[in-house]
Parts: structure tokens; C-alpha cells; sequence
């Protein structure tokens, strides 16, 4: 119940860089996309244990400011998703404990999305260009976000207890705002 912290601010932004070996391929995520019709956008989201940039560049790492006094509440209730192409935008998520995870389908192909670690009464359909499925995680942690008609497609969900976090794009850039 504290008062959203009012005084100072920064920001941080960087680029993060992978070296050493590339990626290795994941034979069990190849497998099943090579048996899934029209899936074949999703095979640089899935096919490899991690994905990065032309430069080497890290995709789907996340970034955190953390040990700062003062209260800072996130930006909405709500932390949105897409996905398309039997991806997910992104191989990881973070959104602060309090929002809600909406995913929004804007591909051509259903979408199953589930939150493991929470419970779900049933299972809701994400229908290309319709409504988004909401979940709502209980508690802060780790969970996995799947969608359930294409198994491949996951996305580590981070729901944390401050915003102050950034999500690397296959760019490896990042950006953290509003930081005390």
C-alpha cells in the first residue's frame, strides 16, 4: 500500500550479444513442426535451443533493475501477447504480479493457449481474429505458457513483484524506464 515513488528517474537500455557456440537445433521441436501444416514461420521461434540476431545478437533474454527503494506500479493491468504463425512473439514473458496475461491470436491457425501452474477451469480458444484469452497467474514465479494445439509453442512466463524488466527482441536491444 505504499504511494508510487515520485522523485527522480532513469533508464537503461543496451544490446545484448551472445559468443561462443551458435545455437544448437532441437530435435524433438523439429520433429513436431515438421509434422504441423503451415507452421513453418515458427521453426526460428522453436527450432533452435535459443534464438539470436544476424550480429549475434540474444533474443528472449530477460532484463531487471532490481534493489531500488520506492514503489513503482506497472504500466496496465494487463500484459498482452500475440501470437501467429504457431509462435508466440516472444520465448519469454515478464509482467509484474497484478496484471493479467491476455493472448490474442492475429495468425490464421487456432490457438490454445494455457498458463501451467495456474488453474484453469477449462480450456479457452483463441480464434483468429477473435477476442483475447485471458490468465491470470495466482503468484508471482515461473510458469509456462503453451498453446495446446501446436505443443512446440512455449513461452517462459516471468511474473515478478516490480515492472523495472525488459524482454530482449531478436534485435537484443532493450529499454527500462521509469527506474528510481
Amino acid at each position: 500500500h505504499e504511494k508510487p515513488y515520485s522523485g527522480p528517474i532513469g533508464a537503461v537500455r543496451g544490446v545484448i550479444h551472445v559468443s561462443g557456440d551458435h545455437a544448437p537445433d532441437i530435435p524433438a521441436a523439429l520433429a513436431q513442426l515438421a509434422k504441423s501444416k503451415g507452421c513453418d514461420g515458427a521453426k526460428p521461434f522453436y527450432g533452435k535451443l535459443f534464438r539470436e540476431g544476424p550480429g549475434r545478437e540474444l533474443a528472449d533474454v530477460l532484463v531487471a533493475v532490481t534493489n531500488y527503494k520506492g514503489f513503482v506500479p506497472p504500466q496496465g493491468d494487463v500484459k498482452l501477447v500475440t501470437a501467429r504463425g504457431c509462435a508466440f512473439e516472444s520465448r519469454t514473458v515478464a509482467m509484474t504480479f497484478g496484471q493479467r496475461l491476455e493472448v490474442k491470436n492475429r495468425g490464421s491457425e487456432t490457438v490454445i493457449p494455457t498458463l501451467s501452474g495456474t488453474q484453469q477451469a477449462a480450456l479457452i480458444v483463441a480464434f483468429p481474429g477473435g477476442d483475447s484469452v485471458k490468465l491470470f497467474p495466482g503468484h508471482p514465479g515461473e510458469f509456462l505458457l503453451q498453446d495446446q494445439s501446436h505443443p512446440f509453442a512455449t513461452a517462459d512466463v516471468f511474473v515478478l513483484k516490480y515492472p523495472t524488466t525488459a524482454v530482449t527482441g531478436i534485435d537484443g536491444s532493450f529499454e527500462i524506464k521509469d527506474i528510481p
